[in-house]
């Protein structure tokens, strides 16, 4: 695996190249739908290799909304945790949420971290 290593304050930031189902660390972040639910694409992937667990405490979490995230074991992966959230869908339209400007996206009041979400995209050649 290629990786980049940087210390941001007294922080260690990685960036690893690499299948995220394989990655040794305490979490890792999945782009998930609302109903935490297994799917296409990286939350398919991350479901099919933690196994069934994975979605049997999903399903206990009653879902996630847009900004928020929820946090569960890692079942079969060698990450600890999963850290599911679900990003904004953005369609062109005057609807999407960039539309009303960044306060559309720093809405979440407590705690008081900004609304988030991670997208990976895989082009392979």
């Amino acid at each position: 695996m290629n990786g980049t290593i940087r210390r941001i304050g007294g922080c260690t930031l990685e960036l690893v190249q690499g299948d995220i189902v394989d990655q040794d660390t305490e979490a890792i972040v999945n782009a998930a739908n609302k109903w935490l639910a297994p799917g296409g694409g990286v939350a398919g992937t991350i479901h099919r290799a933690a196994g069934p667990g994975l979605w049997e405490e999903c399903k206990r979490l009653g879902g996630c909304e847009t900004g928020e995230a929820k946090l569960t074991s890692g079942h079969r992966l060698r990450a600890k945790h999963v850290i599911h959230t679900v990003g904004p869908l953005y369609s062109g339209g005057p609807r999407d949420p960039e539309s009303s400007g960044p306060a559309g996206i720093y809405t979440q009041k407590e705690p008081k971290f900004p609304k988030f979400s991670l997208f990976l995209f895989d082009k392979r050649v």
